[in-house]
């Protein structure tokens, strides 16, 4: 097992470190449950035909220092 592995947040823990990353980014809190599969670009989202996800906007994570650092830390507090 790798370190990045032993580090990695529980599956027991998904729902809070969701609702956390939510508060810090200040984003949609309802979005915890493990049980749906965040759309992520790169991936096909197969509800009905296949679609390609893909990024429309990306905003650097250096315009948001002060909330990256409390996201990356929000992370670090829930896996342990």
């Amino acid at each position: 097992m790798s370190a990045a592995t032993a580090d990695a947040p529980k599956l027991g823990q998904f729902s809070q470190l969701q609702k956390g990353l939510a508060a810090v980014f200040k984003g949609d809190p309802v979005i915890s449950n493990r049980s749906r599969v965040m759309r992520l670009p790169g991936f096909y989202h197969n509800k009905k035909e296949p679609v390609l996800v893909t990024c429309l906007n990306l905003i650097s994570a250096s315009l948001y220092p002060d909330r990256y650092s409390e996201g990356h830390a929000a992370c670090h507090a829930v896996a342990r």
